[in-house]
């Protein structure tokens, strides 16, 4: 546990991570302000389209993040370094699970406040998006560090090529925050199934 919390506070408190977590909120939120702006007079009693566009911005959000979850490690020779330590594959999945859920997080507090200030969302719909977000963020940062785990192996433009398969998840995500009960269940189902698979999976690559 003391190697997780090592890894996980080193990975917090570099310049690279707090940099890129700044550049993704800003960036979200001059799209949320433009999209805003876009649909001042757009009729949509329901909040579909806000609902939407937050999931959306939410997923080009990831896009930045999850190149760089393996990426400064490997590059550096961090890596080499923590297997050579004897920090076990296990142990490395865990901290960049931690460390992606906790910045999903921290993007979550600042940029949903202001897409309720921004498209006027009512208390149930933003009740809904929070749950639907505390569902999501697990099986995000599971499949994150999946897909980050390849890049490792893998080209840069390969790892763009496995994004979509976040599309699924963004869609039951999306049904979610519209109150739809049936994919909260089915997210639920998704986190149980994941958690082991991601372990193994990303243990396997790590190593390799």
């Amino acid at each position: 546990m003391r190697k997780i919390w090592i890894l996980l506070k080193n990975d917090l408190l570099l310049p690279s991570f707090l940099n890129l977590l700044a550049i993704n909120i800003f960036f979200i939120a001059f799209l949320f302000i433009i999209f805003g702006f876009t649909l001042n007079n757009v009729k949509d009693p329901e909040f579909q389209i806000p609902v939407i566009i937050i999931w959306v911005s939410y997923l080009i959000n990831i896009a930045f993040l999850y190149p760089k979850v393996y990426q400064d490690d490997v590059a550096s020779g961090r890596m080499e370094s923590f297997l050579a330590n004897k920090i076990s594959a296990k142990q490395i999945f865990i901290s960049k699970f931690c460390y992606v859920l906790i910045a999903l997080s921290v993007m979550n507090l600042v940029l949903i406040p202001l897409a309720c200030l921004l498209y006027e969302i009512p208390t149930i719909t933003l009740n809904n998006i929070i749950i639907a977000t505390i569902i999501t963020n697990p099986i995000l940062a599971m499949l994150i560090n999946i897909f980050a785990s390849v890049l490792v192996q893998v080209s840069q433009f390969l790892g763009v090529i496995i994004l979509p398969m976040l599309l699924p998840v963004t869609i039951l995500a999306i049904l979610a925050s519209f109150g739809m009960s049936f994919s909260i269940k089915i997210l639920l189902g998704i986190n149980l199934i994941l958690l082991p698979l991601s372990i193994n999976l990303s243990k396997l690559l790590i190593e390799d």
